[in-house]
């Protein structure tokens, strides 16, 4: 989340003279931008920072700064479609882009055209398409149906406006360079411009046309519509060619892939469709031959001018519906030997076994009757579509659509009987659009126990015990990873698997009291893990992820075969990576907690240096939150403390100081007094050597420990006194500071005016707010105490003597 000082010093900065703007402040901008809520950042760019920039004639600065702004971010929807967002949060995203347009003939044609030239292309590298019908639906309407995160359609929105007001031979150029351009969205601008700017491209376009433009299917929607607006002002003879390239439509697909009879219903309806944009501007020959094409073909036209649609395959890259109408006209049997059996390999490049398993999901997604019905044809789908049809079951179980657990439970046993096959290269996926069947078929055990445990019988449970254990025997080993990838481990498809077994087991413990045989199965696999010198990462991970389930199951059991085959030796890696599981993924349960410590496992991983990060993370919060606890804990744990304190990693303390902040700002009972901030504080600078940045690092989040200081005593000030001087900062990173001295500065003015005092004098120190400088010397001047006189008055000639003159009006009010 973005730190609020940043927000405030970007606000302040560029609603000053842009004269000379440090490099630091993009960075500071960026970083603000890639935070994970970048709201109030957004709002600042769209309504202050973008406005100033443009003001300013620095065009180098324009560029780095709007090629930032206009950025993209890829998201994945849904099973199997990506989309760009714009990495501005997308209401202020759209402000901002409106903005520019209002702007647009003040815009600098290079700059602009470069960077957006430069979005499209990046985004055209990914393996994905973008920019497609998907997003676009139709270029000339994008000024009023825009929805605020569609970044594909405000680009494209914001480059038609950019180039509809150059010069007419700037747009002759682009309009030649677009119209063969191999990239759709390109031509699809080419045939809007053309629209648009008919009186000066009328030329080129009849000219440069000898292909029927008909036959390219991207350039459809804006095709059609500006045969409907033109059309009239078209010649006799040009209206003949367009009226012959409608006569010379050719089929969309291979005519082996369905009967004569339905083919030329298709090719009259899409004659039809074409004649009908000449509709208003006729002559009696044309509407005499919609009527023939009606005769043989009368199908409603939902939506006029866009994509053509099959029953069977779509004709584009992601259109979602094509086969509904289908589907719904045939039994479950009928549909999976129809899918089966479609020749994807004669078809055009355009056209994927994806698009048809993409249909196949959106099918089940949005008619899932048709699935739940019957269940037995499933089991003959192919296996290259089983991810898709997995993939939608996730979606539905996401939704809390309400199955019958037996039926459901009982197709995917089925399925986990069949052959499907699996590899190390398809160890991890990251969202189900791309995993495997093994992959998908875990993921919904997980789903099925974790979000519907309520609703399944202990049969059901079992089951679902059963299909974990068959696809366990289909994994091949994979010790590829390292320990520190515990996060990899987890979403890889064996980690899915063996955490959704453990759920199960954990589940028959909990609500049956009982394991049954898988519990047996898993004490086996447990005592083969620990056992093992080089054994599964994976299995080990997984178990050390869950090892306070594992407890919670087997009590003194597990105590017992933890304790004689894990070693408690910093070489062990089977030891390293269970406790990187545990560290990183797993909560404080008591009793496991105290058994490790007891054991000897936190004092032993407290001397490592070479954790992961999240392994590290997890370590000083179990730590931190244990000291908090210690009444809840059963014990002191001040030793783990002391040792956690005495470390010289700066990772470690940083973490530290952070997980005290984090846990005092969420849990008010665990907020300390000021005396133990104090004691805290002081144990953390004095055993520490760290120096430099890294110290400055931690010192800045003990000034977010302020927030629990009440009184700005004498001890507080020799602490921040020794912070500013043991390290260099910069204006932006005394905020917290700053907002300490600001509710303090009625309350003790004399000691906020000294340390201003020495921030002012801080060479480094390049800005202090506005707001503090005022609230501080308004409190001293109006004192009548004679010493917080003078140090206002020391305070205003240090500040003329830095060159900030910003508070000499009130200086001089209260000087003379």
């Amino acid at each position: 989340m973005i730190d609020r000082s940043k927000a405030s010093i970007i606000q302040t900065r560029f609603s000053l003279a842009l004269t000379d703007i440090s490099p630091i402040y993009f960075k500071l901008v960026k970083d603000s931008l890639n935070s994970t809520n970048n709201w109030e950042i957004s709002k600042i760019i769209a309504q202050t920072v973008a406005p100033n920039l443009l003001m300013h004639d620095e065009l180098d600065l324009i560029l780095e700064y709007f090629d930032l702004f206009l950025d993209f971010k890829e998201k994945a929807i849904g099973v199997s479609l990506r989309e760009l967002r714009p990495i501005l949060e997308p209401y202020y995203f759209e402000e901002l882009l409106n903005f520019l347009k209002s702007q647009i003939e003040k815009l600098d044609w290079n700059a602009f055209y470069s960077i957006i030239m430069k979005k499209i292309e990046l985004s055209h590298s990914s393996n994905f398409p973008f920019f497609t019908y998907y997003g676009i639906y139709l270029i000339h309407n994008l000024d009023d149906e825009i929805d605020s995160d569609n970044y594909q359609g405000h680009i494209i929105n914001l480059l038609c406006n950019l180039i509809t007001v150059q010069s007419d031979q700037v747009i002759n150029e682009i309009y030649s360079n677009y119209i063969d351009h191999k990239i759709p969205i390109f031509r699809r601008i080419g045939i809007y411009i053309l629209d648009i700017k008919y009186e000066i491209l009328n030329e080129s376009f009849w000219l440069n046309y000898k292909k029927n433009p008909i036959d390219d299917f991207h350039i459809k929607p804006e095709l059609w519509r500006f045969f409907r607006n033109r059309y009239g002002d078209f010649s006799a003879k040009e209206q003949e060619k367009v009226n012959a390239w409608v006569e010379n439509l050719k089929h969309e697909y291979d005519k082996t892939e369905i009967d004569t009879d339905r083919s030329e219903k298709l090719l009259a309806n899409r004659k039809r469709e074409w004649y009908t944009a000449f509709l208003d501007d006729a002559n009696s020959d044309i509407k005499q031959r919609i009527v023939d094409l009606e005769n043989i073909d009368d199908s409603e036209f939902s939506v006029l001018g866009h994509h053509w649609k099959i029953g069977r395959l779509t004709v584009f890259d992601t259109q979602p519906e094509d086969l509904s109408d289908l589907a719904k006209s045939m039994s479950p049997e009928e549909f999976i030997n129809y899918i089966n059996s479609a020749k994807f390999d004669n078809l055009e490049s355009y056209i994927t076994s994806n698009s048809v398993g993409y249909a196949l999901t959106s099918i089940i997604e949005k008619h899932p009757s048709l699935f739940v019905s019957d269940l037995q044809p499933f089991l003959k789908l192919k296996e290259k579509l089983l991810p898709d049809l997995f993939g939608a079951i996730i979606t539905l179980l996401n939704q809390d659509y309400k199955y019958n657990f037996d039926f459901l439970i009982g197709h995917l046993y089925g399925q986990s009987q069949r052959k499907l096959e699996y590899h190390v290269s398809d160890y991890i996926h990251f969202e189900h659009g791309g995993g495997t069947s093994i992959d998908l078929l875990s993921e919904i055990c997980q789903l099925l126990i974790r979000n519907n445990a309520s609703q399944l019988s202990k049969d059901n449970v079992m089951r679902i015990g059963d299909i974990l254990l068959s696809l366990e025997t289909k994994l091949e080993s994979n010790n590829q990873l390292e320990p520190k990838d515990t996060f990899l481990i987890m979403v890889s498809t064996p980690g899915k698997l063996y955490t959704a077994l453990i759920d199960t087991i954990r589940l028959l413990h909990v609500e049956y009291g009982t394991t049954e045989k898988y519990g047996d199965q898993l004490l086996e696999l447990m005592q083969d893990a620990f056992l093992a010198l080089n054994g599964n990462i994976v299995i080990q991970t997984v178990l050390g992820v869950h090892l306070n389930v594992l407890h919670n199951i087997y009590g003194q059991e597990f105590e017992k075969l933890y304790s004689s085959s894990v070693k408690l030796e910093e070489t062990s890696q089977t030891w390293r990576n269970i406790i990187s599981g545990y560290l990183s993924y797993s909560k404080i349960y008591i009793p496991t907690f105290n058994y490790l410590r007891k054991r000897g496992d936190f004092k032993l991983v407290l001397g490592l240096n070479d954790l992961s990060e999240d392994s590290e993370r997890g370590l000083v919060e179990k730590v931190v939150l244990s000291y908090l606890n210690e009444s809840v804990i059963g014990s002191k744990n001040n030793e783990l403390m002391e040792n956690l304190l005495n470390t010289q990693s700066w990772s470690k303390l940083k973490y530290t100081v952070w997980s005290f902040h984090k846990i005092w700002e969420q849990n008010e009972s665990l907020r300390p007094s000021q005396d133990t901030i104090i004691d805290l504080w002081t144990k953390i600078l004095v055993s520490t050597k760290i120096k430099n940045n890294n110290l400055k690092e931690i010192i800045m989040q003990l000034w977010f420990w302020l927030d629990y200081v009440s009184e700005f005593s004498t001890d507080i000030y020799d602490k921040l006194i020794r912070t500013l001087k043991l390290v260099k900062v910069n204006g932006y990173d005394l905020y917290k500071l700053s907002k300490f001295l600001m509710r303090q500065s009625s309350l003790n003015p004399y000691n906020c005016g000294k340390l201003l005092l020495e921030m002012i004098k801080l060479p480094e120190i390049d800005y202090i707010e506005d707001d503090l400088i005022k609230s501080v010397l308004s409190n001293l001047f109006q004192s009548s105490d004679t010493a917080q006189y003078e140090l206002a008055v020391i305070i205003c000639n240090q500040l003329t003597e830095k060159g900030n003159f910003n508070h000499t009006d009130l200086c001089q009010e209260y000087m003379l």
